[in-house]
């Protein structure tokens, strides 16, 4: 076999031919089209527990306006 046509094997020749984005990939579009945008951060590890139902209460349409001035006033506070 030919080096080049060795090259073009498995994942390579997926990604080559077009094959379609991931799953999760084309969720975080979804997400993207929607108005949500992807964050990371690094806590401490003692903060990192809250993390997780912050941001779920800032996505929750319910929770967002109260959790968002609550969060500005914390940290203007400071």
């Amino acid at each position: 076999m030919l080096p080049f046509i060795r090259l073009l094997s498995g994942q390579l020749a997926d990604a080559l031919a077009g094959s379609s984005p991931s799953h999760v990939t084309q969720w975080r579009g979804r997400r993207q089209r929607r108005g949500f945008e992807r964050a990371e951060g690094e806590v401490w590890k003692d903060d990192a527990a809250p993390m997780p139902d912050v941001a779920a209460a800032l996505a929750d349409p319910e929770q967002e306006s109260e959790t968002r001035s609550t969060l500005y006033e914390m940290i203007a506070a400071q």
